[in-house]
This record gives C-alpha cells, structure tokens and sequence, in this order.
C-alpha cells in the first residue's frame, strides 16, 4: 500500500451502514466501527461511496465497471498525528485497486465540489481521467481498452 498502514478490512456492508445513519451529521462526526477504531463517514468521499452503495448496481467504477468490495481502515505512514481513515478497494487480478471520488465536471473546469457533481471512480481511471469533463474522457475511452 506503499503510503498506508493497514490496520483491518471491513466489510463494505458496515461503513455504508454508517454513512447512511449519519448522513446528515456535522461534518467531523465519526463512527466506532467493530474493529475499535473510529473513521469519519461523512465526507463528500464518503456520502459518494454511500450514494452508490444504495444503488441497484451497487458501488462500481464509472468509467470501467470494476466493483468495490471492501474497505480498509488505514493510517498514513510517517503522520505525526495518529488517525486512521476508511479507504475503499475492489479486486482486479487477485490485486487490490483503490476507489475514489471523482468530479463529473472538474472543479478546475468551473464543477461544483458537491454531491450532484461526484461519482465513484478506480483509483487508475480517475487519474486516467485527469482534468477532462466525464463526457470528453467517456468519449475518448469508446474503443480503448479498459483498465
């Protein structure tokens, strides 16, 4: 993980639970997981991970598919403050490929840092996508191959 310590996986079930319970909550409200350490759940990172966890497809890549199917909770290496955050995975090739939240149309580009404004995108796709607008980079992936 190369910048992370891992400290445990989770089940995806029971952080999207928390975001959903606290959806509403003050920006730095965290959530006591069964592991014994607390995460924050309700980032714009994390609101986007439970919007689509709610969804009929479920939490998946936008651009290529690929779903997610756990989170990990994981420090930074070297931080002079301990704290541990959430961080999502799916598998690929029996590797783990980290999610993240990615605007629809870059903020760089005039998009709104919202949740209307964000979706969930692999870690490899997002940075594929740069700053491009969701539609120029969907457009310039037809007929590529996907990660």
């Amino acid at each position: 993980m190369g910048q992370y310590i891992r400290h445990a996986v989770v089940p995806m079930e029971e952080i999207v639970e928390k975001i959903l319970f606290f959806w509403g909550a003050p920006r730095r409200t965290k959530a006591l997981l069964s592991t014994g350490h607390e995460v924050g759940v309700v980032s714009l990172r994390m609101r986007t991970f439970g919007r689509a966890a709610s969804s009929k497809s479920g939490i998946h890549c936008k651009a290529c598919g690929l779903k997610a199917t756990h989170f990990a909770i994981e420090g930074f290496t070297g931080s002079q403050i301990p704290s541990v955050h959430a961080n999502l995975y799916g598998m690929k090739h029996n590797v783990e490929v980290l999610f993240t939240q990615d605007h629809v149309l870059p903020v760089s580009r005039g998009g709104k840092d919202s949740l209307n404004n964000s979706q969930v995108m692999c870690q490899p796709c997002n940075s594929r996508k740069g700053s491009r607008s969701d539609r120029k980079f969907k457009a310039e992936m037809r007929g590529e191959k996907k990660c």
